[in-house]
């Protein structure tokens, strides 16, 4: 990705912070051009505000 000049972000990457990895996450998103997300079968998190699952 970096040879045609893009910089990928990727959530490993991140150190720890004293905001939620989610939020880190959404605010991470903001400044992207593209998002890709890579999803198995195992993944999920019940968002308790929301009831949203995640892998859904």
């Amino acid at each position: 990705m970096r040879a045609v000049g893009h910089t990928p972000v990727l959530f490993e990457d991140f150190s720890a912070q004293t905001t939620p990895s989610r939020q880190a996450c959404l605010d991470a998103l903001d400044s992207a051009d593209v998002c890709i997300f890579l999803l198995g079968p195992s993944c999920g998190h019940v968002f308790p505000e929301t009831g949203a699952i995640s892998n859904t």
